[in-house]
């Protein structure tokens, strides 16, 4: 059918009549296109059936001629000049009288849309817009009050903010009744506020600075800043009445079951309002008052559930306000972010202020709910404001955050062992318990690293927070080898384990994997010379798994970086030497005495561990005992919310960043997904198992081989030297050694020739 005929046959079929028009909508809607409009010869028809629509006394014929006359004022312009007069004066008496939430509604985007697409058209600015935007205002503020349904409310409060943005002085003499009806929506309510009408009515609160004009702008906007400021703090004192000094100590005498849930709500829309007011849009620029933002900050950041309570505070008073505690904490680190990406580098003299607050909430005994906030506040501070003069606080920050890393290489045991004795009672005592193919299908509770979304979401939010950390200068070498270690650790584990063996999303891996790549390449850039031997790394960090380039609009400027420092070495010049030993030390003798503390307190443990106890190297005789050694093992404490033995750590030498994958000597026995180890040529990796010992097979290692020639080539024992070898590992634990011609750390043991040659002269 020829686009002519289509207005035609939606007139004389579609809609012939007022039931029929509401029925066939969707159809029409669909199917109705600009080319459909301009090139028909019945266009005029179209715009009459349409007014006929609106003027209906059904309101469903209303609501579809409203929706029609809205797509066709959105396809063709000479419609929407020529007929929105008059749609407008029809539509706009409608908010004020009786109709149906759905006819409110359509009208509101109607009139919104004529009003907002039409502000360069002078002539038609001063026939329909001017006279009739306060007028809809107006009817909005009365509309609003009156209902009671969230989302017709959330539109007008939108819509609103949309207005006064566009037409300023047209709202100067409404400014103070918009006011009033903005922050009353902005009072709190002990029921708790939805966030979309707290988030709609702070963009309207927000925008109102722009009725002053250029010069009376900034002044409103630092009026409303001070009031809101002052606002939360006396939210905040009324939540913290138990906690405060006695001097300072004042009886409320509403009911706290009242007074706590409606401070805490005035609290968050005032954090709200002043995260709205720092985003506006100013014609001028404005004072901020950065010194009483970052105390509000501060006070909101710091408080804690622990506190002496006065003689004369009800305990159960104060159990309600702890229960607050966490809130408070998260406002304020949402406030601190808004503020530091508003004013950026002018917030480094409070900087120090403010990670001392974070860095001692975050080395509290809190939970991972309770600590998320403020690591994912490490990297908008770091980001937009220099690093701290004093390494010290990174430092302490690279602590606390590395737990959650760590957590990662940690081994779980998937399900119970199928090889467990089962008591079935009688003579025959115990049985083997057996276990049948696919059983595994049917196990819902299988053990995860992640086995939470929040977890997932700690150990992201720490991946993202540490590259910030490690740029600060001058920070601790141990915190850089040991988190450089970790890192490579990660790189090397993660691509063996199946998704599903760390967290139930599929995708939480390969964003895990995404960030450790993108911060070891960084490591790797501390010349050219080091990123031309990082090549594999680099290339597997900017392609993806069909290797094809990766174009993201976070990534696509660092990867730029990357390949024009490999392909342009010398423009700009580096100015860099190569990075020194320690930077890149996995050796055990390079190890420190503070790595070796800081790794044993994350309960992490290397091969060096091991071997020192096993060969005697910790002992001048040698003789240390399994018990002491599982005495060792045990004391190294359990990765934070974790009950899970100690984890995986790379301790081998390596002459590159970027450690390059070697055959190993021998394979271990199968062992669950969870706890597979990866070998390379730079790691000697364990992972732990419970209650589960492998033992090694026959000559598996180097120094077996060489007890193997040894037992082959040399008499009985009173002829030869005592040569010792190694004690069997725990028995909680299978082993995997590779083969590194560069380990001079494991002494070889000598065979005496001359009693060999005693011996077969005998």
């Amino acid at each position: 059918m020829a686009n002519t005929d289509l207005l035609q046959t939606y007139l004389q079929l579609h809609l012939a009549n007022d039931a029929a028009a509401v029925y066939n909508l969707p159809s029409v809607l669909s199917s109705l296109s600009s080319q459909t409009l301009e090139s028909s010869l019945h266009l005029t028809k179209w715009s009459n059936r349409v007014n006929a629509l609106v003027h209906s006394k059904d309101p469903g014929a209303r609501w579809a001629g409203i929706i029609l006359a809205l797509h066709t004022s959105m396809l063709s312009r000479s419609v929407l000049l020529s007929s929105g007069m008059g749609w407008v004066s029809t539509v706009l008496p409608m908010l004020s009288k009786s109709e149906s939430p759905i006819v409110w509604k359509s009208s509101i985007r109607l009139i919104a849309y004529i009003f907002s697409t039409t502000t360069g058209l002078v002539e038609f600015q001063r026939q329909v817009v001017a006279p009739n935007v306060p007028k809809f205002s107006s009817a909005l503020m009365s509309l609003a009050e009156r209902q009671t349904d969230e989302e017709l409310k959330i539109l007008c409060l939108e819509v609103l903010s949309i207005i006064v943005s566009l037409y300023p002085t047209l709202h100067r003499p409404l400014a103070s009744a918009l006011s009033t009806f903005s922050l009353n929506f902005l009072n709190g309510s002990p029921t708790s506020t939805p966030f979309a009408i707290i988030e709609s009515a702070s963009k309207l609160h927000a925008c109102l600075q722009a009725t002053g004009g250029k010069v009376g702008g900034a002044a409103l906007w630092r009026k409303s800043a001070d009031e809101t400021i002052a606002f939360c703090s006396a939210a905040v004192n009324a939540l913290r009445t138990t906690y405060a000094a006695e001097s300072q100590h004042s009886r409320s005498n509403t009911d706290p079951l009242v007074s706590v849930p409606l401070n805490l709500d005035r609290l968050r829309c005032g954090v709200e309002l002043l995260c709205s007011l720092l985003r506006a849009t100013v014609s001028r620029p404005v004072s901020v008052p950065i010194k009483s933002l970052v105390n509000l900050c501060v006070e909101l950041t710091k408080v804690t559930e622990k506190g002496m309570l006065p003689a004369d505070v009800d305990p159960t008073i104060r159990a309600i306000e702890a229960s607050a505690t966490s809130c408070i904490r998260e406002l304020g680190c949402r406030l601190t972010g808004c503020l530091s990406r508003c004013v950026q580098r002018k917030l480094a003299p409070h900087l120090t202020r403010i990670l001392t607050v974070i860095t001692y909430q975050l080395e509290q005994e809190n939970t991972s709910n309770q600590r998320l906030p403020f690591i994912k506040l490490i990297p908008t501070l770091f980001g937009s404001c220099f690093p701290p003069s004093d390494p010290f606080i990174a430092g302490r920050l690279v602590k606390v955050i590395l737990p959650s890393i760590a957590g990662i290489l940690s081994g779980k045991v998937s399900g119970e062992d199928p090889a467990a004795s089962v008591d079935v009672g009688g003579k025959k005592g115990k049985k083997r318990a057996r276990g049948y193919e696919g059983d595994e299908i049917f196990k819902v509770g299988r053990d995860v690293l992640c086995e939470s979304a929040l977890e997932g979401d700690m150990v992201l939010a720490a991946l993202d927070a540490l590259p910030y950390l490690l740029r600060v200068p001058n920070i601790p070498a141990y915190l850089q080898s040991l988190s450089s270690r970790l890192l490579l650790s990660l790189l090397v584990a993660l691509p063996k384990l199946p998704a599903l063996a760390i967290s139930q999303s599929p995708s939480l891996k390969e964003e895990i994997l995404r960030r450790v790549k993108r911060t070891c390449l960084e490591f790797a850039i501390g010349s050219s010379a080091v990123l031309c031997k990082s090549l594999p790394l680099v290339v597997d960090a900017i392609t993806d798994d069909k290797g094809a380039y990766i174009f993201t609009s976070q990534e696509t400027s660092c990867n730029t970086q990357i390949i024009d420092l490999m392909l342009h070495p010398r423009v700009p010049p580096v100015l860099r030497p190569l990075p020194s030993l320690d930077t890149v030390a996995l050796t055990r003798a390079e190890e420190s005495t503070d790595e070796r503390m800081a790794r044993e307190n994350l309960g992490l443990c290397s091969m060096s561990d091991g071997m020192d106890v096993g060969t005697g190297m910790g002992d001048p005789d040698g003789s240390t005992s399994t018990s002491e050694t599982q005495q060792h093992m045990q004391t190294l404490p359990d990765i934070p919310n974790k009950a899970v033995p100690p984890a995986v750590f790379p301790a081998a030498p390596v002459e590159s960043a970027v450690p390059l994958a070697q055959p190993a000597l021998f394979s271990p026995e199968p062992m669950p997904t969870a706890t597979k180890a990866v070998a390379a040529s730079t790691m000697v990796m364990e992972s732990p198992i419970k209650q589960k010992q492998v033992a090694q097979p026959s000559g598996s290692s180097f120094s077996n081989r060489i007890q193997n020639q040894t037992a082959q080539a040399t008499p009985p024992s009173s002829q030869v030297q005592d040569v010792q070898s190694r004690p069997s590992r725990p028995s909680d634990t299978v082993q995997m050694v590779v083969d590194d011609e560069e380990d001079d750390d494991i002494e070889i043991p000598t065979l005496n020739m001359e009693s060999d040659t005693e011996s077969e002269t005998e």
